[in-house]
């Protein structure tokens, strides 16, 4: 017992002295309190010639201290210095440099200062290790050329060990869209000597794997058919990696699920089959959003809508929206407020019809229009209310590429400027009948704030004929637009034309009119504002100035029946969440097609420009990113002025421009 005792006091005292601080904890305090005292004033990295200061200075956890961004804590941490080390190190082996070393990194005291360092890493790059061949090993059953156009990686190219392991994951990709679904393919680097490696890529295809059976979890609402129903590849057919891709896109286009994961099962080592699992999570069906918004013409700017995904379950969408827009005078009190345009929707759509991937809508609208801007801050009361219905059929021909036919009955119930007589007189309600046919190829990876790919469109409309309605007339736009990443700028181009013709005899009384007054107002071509020429106001080319008089100035907005228009510019970053973009635009709307010269369209300099003359401008402008897209500012300034006899509507040289998303 007494033992007992004795052994449980030796083990308090030794438990004791291990809680004790020791001479190793005490010198820790000094090196802890360093760091906690100490801030970073400079980095610097010596040794560097492939790589600027900059590029390598951007992967570093350490920063130092910046008179631009005095807000920016720099600390001092040992364990930010060991990460920076190996990362530096990491950049220059994975671009070729397989030698490269971080040496030291020194920490010195700036003088006169108790608690600021200097930071230095110095670096030893060594050399550059190029590709002296790539070796394809057991490429059966597929051919080695065909296998090997896939590489991006070419002999005397420097290694990169990110374009080798892009490599192998194309080579695997390849040989799983033939549904060669359990292939492995694994990498190796030779090391031939200090500057020639040799890449080798070793291929086991295994069996083509086909689908046996498909399972779908994860439904609550929705029946499983609407997911199967998407799919590309069915049972008994070879899995195929790139069939798979597309059919988990397609599920996703439904809106009607959040997540969609797809699971291969074991692969019977007879038959080669394998069992085909899917878990989707659905999104809510039901939603309710409302906004709030800018824009040049109604300025304050209303939305709602109202929607449900999946009606009957059966993945109908039902949605009801509608717009407001207020026109704001700051200087006036809110009652002398007045609304804007207005417009509400309801629509129904089917994403399938007569059993083919064909979306079917049907919807109706009403809507007024109140007012147009035409010039500098003068806006011209073209009172219009319409209302009428649509009926569209939607095909994706490729993930990229979709038609759509439609046809809509409209009838405006007063518009005091279109199919008029003469200018200033108003015509009474019409209705158009049309059929319009569109076919949209787009690769762009973000809409709202494009960085590469293109995107093209190509419309037509014919109104009237046996169609019925008030006009008769035919229609075709063709727009375009590219965007090309250069380093860090994005080179952005943008092309539109546009023409339209009446057709068909007009009453006698109508027969001596201008052709353009046989085409409804709006279905004219307008150009020029924040989104087409800036510099020019809204709508403001295809406006003329009439004459003044005692009751003032008096203008016409005439619109064209051929429109060309066309953009250059360049996109950039600056820093924190601010970029840049230099633009030149041009474009102008003609009456009839006789007006189009080679002169008109492509004289940039002159003593003045005309209504027929093409119009340019320039300028820049900042983009601010957000969630929802770039809120953009831009000032463009007129190349030309124009003549005194076909004066623009706006007196200023340029314009500034305010609007969200970019400008195409």
């Amino acid at each position: 017992m007494r033992g007992a005792w004795l052994a449980s006091w030796i083990l308090l005292a030794l438990l004791l002295a291990g809680l004790a601080p020791g001479p190793g904890a005490r010198a820790e305090e000094p090196a802890h309190a360093f760091e906690k005292t100490r801030e970073v004033q400079s980095v610097r990295i010596v040794g560097n010639h492939v790589f600027s200061d900059g590029k390598l200075k951007a992967l570093l956890r350490t920063r130092g201290s910046s008179f631009w961004r005095p807000w920016r804590h720099a600390p001092y941490r040992a364990d930010f210095l060991r990460f920076d080390r190996v990362t530096l190190q990491s950049y220059y082996r994975r671009r070729g440099y397989l030698r490269a070393q971080v040496d030291s990194v020194r920490t010195d005291p700036v003088p006169g200062s108790a608690n600021k360092v200097d930071v230095a890493f110095y670096i030893t790059e060594g050399p550059l290790s190029r590709v002296s061949g790539i070796v394809l090993e057991n490429t059966a059953p597929l051919p080695e050329p065909e296998v090997r156009r896939v590489l991006k990686q070419k002999p005397g190219d420097p290694v990169d060990i990110t374009r080798v392991e892009t490599d192998r994951q194309a080579i695997e990709d390849h040989y799983a869209n033939f549904g060669y679904a359990a292939v492995d393919v694994r990498d190796s680097l030779g090391v031939e000597d200090s500057t020639r490696v040799r890449v080798a890529y070793r291929i086991d295809s295994g069996p083509v794997v086909r689908m046996r059976r498909v399972s779908v979890e994860g439904l609550r609402t929705t029946r499983g058919g609407i997911v199967t129903r998407e799919l590309t590849v069915h049972p008994g057919g070879v899995l195929s990696r790139k069939k798979l891709a597309e059919s988990q896109q397609r599920i996703y286009d439904t809106g009607l699920y959040s997540d969609v994961v797809f699971e291969r099962g074991e692969i019977d080592s007879v038959t080669h089959e394998a069992d085909l699992h899917l878990t989707v999570r659905e999104r809510r069906m039901a939603w309710v959003d409302a906004g709030l918004g800018y824009g040049t013409l109604d300025q304050v700017r209303l939305t709602t809508e109202w929607g449900h995904r999946n009606i009957g379950h059966e993945g109908i969408r039902v949605t009801a929206s509608g717009r407001m827009g207020v026109v704001v005078k700051p200087l006036l009190p809110v009652g002398d407020w007045r609304l804007g345009n207005r417009r509400v929707d309801l629509a129904i759509s089917q994403p399938w019809t007569f059993g083919t991937r064909t979306q079917a809508s049907l919807g109706g609208y009403a809507e007024e229009v109140v007012r147009t801007q035409t010039g500098e801050r003068r806006f011209l009361e073209i009172p219009l209310r319409a209302n009428g219905a649509a009926l569209a059929f939607r095909r994706d021909l490729n993930l990229v590429t979709h038609g759509t036919l439609s046809i809509e009955h409209r009838h405006v119930i007063s518009d005091s400027a279109s199919l008029r007589p003469a200018p200033g007189v108003e015509q009474k309600s019409y209705s158009t009948r049309r059929l319009g046919l569109s076919l949209e190829r787009d690769t762009r990876l973000d809409p709202f704030d494009p960085k590469a790919g293109s995107d093209l469109v190509g419309n037509t409309v014919v109104a009237g004929g046996v169609l019925k309605g008030s006009a008769r007339f035919t229609k075709a736009a063709l727009s375009g637009s590219a965007y090309i990443p250069v380093r860090r700028i994005t080179l952005a181009f943008r092309f539109q034309s546009g023409y339209a013709k009446p057709f068909g005899r007009y009453s006698a009384s109508s027969d001596s009119l201008p052709q353009i007054y046989r085409i409804p107002l709006e279905d004219r071509f307008l150009t020029g504002g924040a989104s087409s020429v800036r510099g020019y106001f809204e709508n403001e080319i295809g406006s003329r100035f009439l004459y003044v008089d005692s009751l003032g100035q008096h203008r016409e907005i005439r619109g064209g029946e051929v429109l060309l228009l066309g953009t250059i510019e360049a996109r950039f970053p600056l820093f924190w969440i601010l970029g840049g973009a230099v633009f030149t635009d041009a474009g102008n709307v003609w009456d009839r097609t006789q007006n189009v010269t080679l002169r008109r369209v492509f004289t940039v300099t002159g003593p003045g420009e005309g209504y027929s003359d093409m119009r340019y401008s320039a300028g820049a402008g900042i983009r601010i990113r957000t969630p929802v897209g770039p809120v953009r500012f831009d000032y463009g300034w007129k190349l030309r002025r124009a003549k005194t006899e076909e004066r623009d509507l706006s007196s200023s040289r340029g314009a500034f421009h305010f609007s969200l998303g970019q400008a195409f």
